[in-house]
């Protein structure tokens, strides 16, 4: 950051740290100010973290209250703050804009749910490489 660079800080919500979601935040406001890009990340359910799933794994509708409100205060704060690999129907709608497709094409599917929802154009979706989809999917009609 002192070169210039734009820094990207990226935090993938898991069971070890979803409880500090806001902690982290402040952590980043009183510390880390020089951050040009927050991300908090949905987690990818492939690899190590089926590996390790016992320890890390845990459904986004378990998060979600704790990191929207991680968000809320990094944005009031004027941070430049996103969430990733979380499909909008499982956010509140007044944190859609927040919301990024951050899935790459080549690994990103919409399961039957979503087909008639109203909003899929503009949501993130699923891995295609998890081995199950998130709890909790709706169509948004």
């Amino acid at each position: 950051a002192s070169l210039g660079a734009c820094i990207e800080l990226r935090i993938v919500m898991n069971r070890i740290n979803y409880n500090r979601l806001q902690s982290i935040a402040e952590f980043i406001h009183k510390n880390l100010s020089f951050v040009s890009w927050i991300a908090y990340m949905g987690m990818e359910y492939t690899g190590q973290a089926i590996r390790n799933s016992k320890t890390i794994w845990i459904e986004p509708i378990e998060y979600i209250s704790n990191l929207l409100d991680a968000v809320k205060y990094l944005d009031e704060w004027r941070y430049d703050v996103c969430i990733y690999n979380i499909p909008l129907c499982l956010l509140l709608e007044g944190f859609h804009e927040f919301a990024t497709k951050s899935i790459s094409d080549w690994k990103n599917d919409y399961p039957d749910i979503c087909q008639d929802c109203i909003k899929k154009e503009y949501c993130c979706g699923l891995f295609t490489t998890s081995i199950k989809p998130y709890e909790g999917l709706k169509t948004i009609k």
